[in-house]
């Protein structure tokens, strides 16, 4: 469940659209897709707002565009202050917690002057979920990754006693898309022929619309087959044991040498999407500070 709060990126929101002078806005989070890890992510990154496109709504306007403008004017002049792209990072789990009720990632919170642990809580002061120290939490991270790296490395040796090696199937699925490559180049051969037939005027033009449609379906059929054939190879390599498992043990091992902070959080990125973080009960009313909950989510393949 997420909590409905007035946080500052709302109100930045409201301040900043034109909806509230009568106006509709479109392309001002467009959907950009591209390839991370072998797989397509959906991004909705935030427009120029010069690439905005509006148009007079059905609604009547709440507030006149003199207002709206000066407040855009006041807005642009007086912009938050974000964080420099080259400020090291202090907070290895950062990014990557996820408050379980509001939605929020999580932060670090500092005690210097009071020489208290440093603790990781949700950003949102309305959110009911409780903080924990960031130590405790990193622990209970790692604690889960050896954990599930340790049911994975199982259930790939379960799987490869029960089916062929594995090399043979990814050499057997290579030769066929080889095989498919060279189809598509003899169909695209056919095609040029029959054009070259149909300008010789030895097909008609009802023979080449036939032979030619003929040759098409030929052509989309095999492509497809050689995508779906090269998308099923390419995450054969992905998850292919013998790569992500050593990976992932060099990459925790590498984690407890290290005390930089930065590249502590390199590290986990390269091994999980997130973990999602929920704490009901304060922990200083009881003996157990570290009673929360912790759900991962790895990077690495589980396709069975």
């Amino acid at each position: 469940m997420k909590c409905d709060v007035w946080v500052n990126s709302s109100i930045q929101g409201i301040l900043h659209n034109p909806v509230y002078i009568g106006k509709i806005r479109w392309n001002c989070r467009p959907e950009k897709k591209k390839i991370v890890e072998g797989y397509v992510k959906k991004q909705r990154p935030r427009a120029n707002p010069n690439d905005w496109l509006l148009a007079d709504g059905l609604h009547e306007a709440i507030i006149d565009t003199d207002t709206f403008n000066l407040a855009q004017e006041l807005l642009a002049n007086n912009s938050s202050n974000h964080c420099p792209k080259k400020r090291q990072i202090k907070n290895p789990l950062s990014g990557l917690i996820i408050c379980g009720i509001c939605g929020r990632k999580m932060i670090r919170r500092p005690y210097i002057k009071r020489k208290q642990p440093e603790i990781l809580l949700c950003p949102n002061t309305a959110c009911s979920n409780i903080s924990s120290q960031l130590s405790y939490v990193e622990e209970r991270l790692l604690k889960a990754l050896k954990n599930w790296l340790k049911d994975y490395k199982l259930h790939w040796k379960l799987k490869n006693d029960e089916t062929p090696n594995e090399d043979v199937q990814l050499n057997i699925k290579k030769k066929a898309i080889k095989n498919l490559d060279e189809e598509l180049k003899i169909l695209n051969k056919q095609l040029n022929n029959i054009h070259n037939l149909l300008e010789q005027g030895i097909y008609s033009t009802d023979m080449f619309i036939k032979r030619s449609k003929i040759i098409n379906n030929k052509i989309n059929t095999t492509e497809k087959t050689m995508k779906a054939l090269i998308d099923d190879l390419h995450f054969e390599i992905l998850k292919n044991e013998k790569v992500t498992i050593p990976k992932a043990e060099k990459i925790l091992e590498l984690y407890t040498i290290t005390e930089d902070p930065s590249l502590k959080n390199e590290l986990l990125r390269e091994l999980i999407l997130k973990a999602v973080y929920i704490k009901k009960v304060n922990g200083r009313w009881h003996n157990n500070p570290d009673d929360f909950e912790l759900i991962l989510y790895p990077k690495l393949p589980t396709r069975s």
